[in-house]
């Protein structure tokens, strides 16, 4: 017995260490090795909960949302009451744009869950990404009652109060946030993405240093600071620079904020042959409202048509299904007279991508 649970506990270090391996090279963008490796675990160990989030994990990474899904199901099946696999799978349902599930899921996890902040955040996001800001800063309020010292969670509430119009609020809730935690860099961040969204890019430029894409939250400081270049009229920098960003990140969450940021560039100098094949060539790494956009105004209807009933039958967003219909009748893709000016579709595309990074 006592060697059965020697050679067990051995396996289980073997298995542990080599998903700590294949998380490793996830991280790095070499995910056809991570998958290997992950596979390699579960032929040994099928129920083995971390392999089998740290797969899902990739599958998300490549955008291969429906398989990632799956496969954190399977983990909740085999690990009901672990916040991991539940937290993969939100994440998940969240990047695939199915906000809905997404929410159910967040709320069903924080009920079991009630002291995860990480939980509490994707509640508040669900809630943001479906338009329903109002019912996001009631939640955000809620959950802080009883995680006073969350720094996520009163982060993302700050984004909430600038969705609501509230920018004043959100920026002194911000700048008390880094009175509490200097330097904080997903706070930084934040400011820096509202200041950007107000059109105050001089503002916020100090607050993204120049950089390369070290850790997860610099993929949001690319797309920002391709936003102050271009508010600089330093348009061909922005792209460039935005171009440099999509050879140093992997993640397929990333490298789509980075495309989208791209395209809409494009878009905002009416360049819309190039804003099309810049759609063209992310195959797939751009949101449907910012594809519809290049492809209505560069007069491709068919090809239109593919995001256009894509966004009226999937967007979970109100905002995002106002905006479509809106360029719809800008670009004369569509019957009726535009209620809103180029000048609003123009800041409301531009408002949707940097919602996507804060």
């Amino acid at each position: 017995a006592i060697r059965a649970f020697g050679t067990s506990l051995h396996h289980g270090r073997t298995a542990a260490a080599t998903s700590g391996r294949a998380r490793a090279l996830r991280l790095a963008g070499s995910f056809d090795e991570a998958l290997n490796l992950y596979d390699q675990v579960l032929a040994e160990f099928p129920a083995n909960t971390t392999a089998l989030c740290g797969k899902s994990d990739v599958y998300r990474n490549l955008g291969r949302h429906d398989d990632a899904i799956t496969v954190s199901r399977s983990a909740i099946e085999l690990a009901p009451f672990s916040v991991y696999p539940r937290a993969s799978l939100i994440i998940a349902l969240m990047e695939s744009g199915k906000y809905l599930e997404a929410l159910q899921a967040a709320i069903d996890t924080a009920e079991e869950f009630p002291n995860d902040e990480r939980t509490a955040v994707y509640v508040v996001r669900a809630l943001m990404r479906l338009g329903r800001h109002k019912d996001a800063l009631v939640e955000a309020d809620q959950r802080l009652s009883k995680l006073a010292y969350a720094v996520n969670l009163q982060t993302i509430r700050c984004t909430v109060l600038h969705r609501l119009g509230n920018h004043h609020a959100a920026l002194a809730a911000c700048d008390a946030l880094l009175e509490e935690f200097p330097g904080h860099n997903r706070v930084l961040l934040t400011k820096a993405g509202i200041l950007v969204s107000l059109g105050r890019s001089s503002a916020a430029r100090p607050l993204l240093p120049a950089g390369t894409p070290k850790s997860q939250s610099d993929w949001r400081r690319f797309v920002l600071q391709a936003f102050v270049l271009s508010d600089e009229g330093r348009k061909s920098a922005a792209i460039d620079h935005l171009t440099w960003g999509l050879q140093k990140c992997s993640f397929f969450v990333e490298r789509k904020a980075l495309r989208n940021a791209l395209v809409y560039l494009e878009i905002a100098r009416k360049r819309w042959d190039r804003a099309r094949r810049a759609v063209e060539q992310a195959a797939g790494e751009t949101s449907a409202v910012v594809a519809f956009h290049a492809y209505a105004g560069s007069n491709r209807p068919a090809r239109a048509s593919e995001f256009y009933d894509r966004i009226l039958l999937d967007s979970g967003s109100p905002e995002i299904v106002h905006l479509a219909e809106e360029i719809a009748k800008r670009v004369h893709f569509s019957a009726g007279r535009p209620s809103r000016s180029p000048a609003w579709i123009e800041r409301a595309q531009r408002d949707h991508i940097i919602s996507q990074v804060i």
